[in-house]
């Protein structure tokens, strides 16, 4: 499975200087005024341009905003030096929503974009999300196949794998189940 990240915005050419300068992402292709293509994260990331006021679809009732607003997913962008990153953001026109905070995993920057998206950087310490881990697999799992889920829990979903470094958190059900969970040959850095 691959992942496509989708991002609506009502103006593209500033969508792209912003995501050009904020982390280094460059247009692989343009779909006319429609949309654009950016390269250069652990993802496709894809503009697409939807005015404001209109519906987010014919099921909800919901019309799009781009004011900052709250949305149950959003994207992580796991960085080596979380103040340069908070820099670059701001000075491209992100918004730092909090100080940043520090954890026994490592740092947290909540911010938002010029179009009302909300987005974190982290950086890790240590042994990153390992440091609070209650429940650990051997080696570290690094890929989930299935999600199951029935009604009203929050929880968050990581793909550990060393060459990827985005993480998508999203509201689902409770009674989560995963499925066909694999995990690295090698052993975890855990003590026994």
């Amino acid at each position: 499975m691959q992942f496509l990240v989708n991002l609506d915005v009502d103006d593209l050419d500033a969508a792209i200087a912003f995501y050009g300068a904020a982390f280094g992402l460059a247009v692989g292709r343009r779909f006319g005024a429609a949309g654009a293509e950016l390269l250069g994260g652990p993802a496709p990331l894809y503009l697409l341009v939807k005015a404001a006021g209109t519906a987010s679809s014919a099921a909800s009732g919901q019309a799009r905003s781009y004011g900052r607003h709250w949305t149950p997913v959003h994207l992580d962008f796991v960085v080596e030096e979380i103040d340069g990153a908070v820099r670059r953001a701001v000075a491209a026109g992100a918004r730092l929503e909090e100080e940043v905070s520090v954890h026994p995993w490592g740092k947290l920057a909540l911010m938002a974009d010029p179009f009302g998206h909300g987005f974190c950087f982290v950086q890790f310490v240590g042994r990153g999300y390992d440091e609070i881990a209650t429940d650990q697999m051997p080696g570290g799992v690094t890929e989930v196949d299935e999600v199951r889920s029935s009604p009203t829990k929050s929880t968050s979903s990581w793909r550990k794998r060393d060459d990827v470094k985005l993480s998508v958190h999203f509201a689902i059900s409770s009674n989560t189940t995963l499925n066909k969970i694999r995990t690295r040959s090698a052993p975890s850095p855990l003590p026994a």
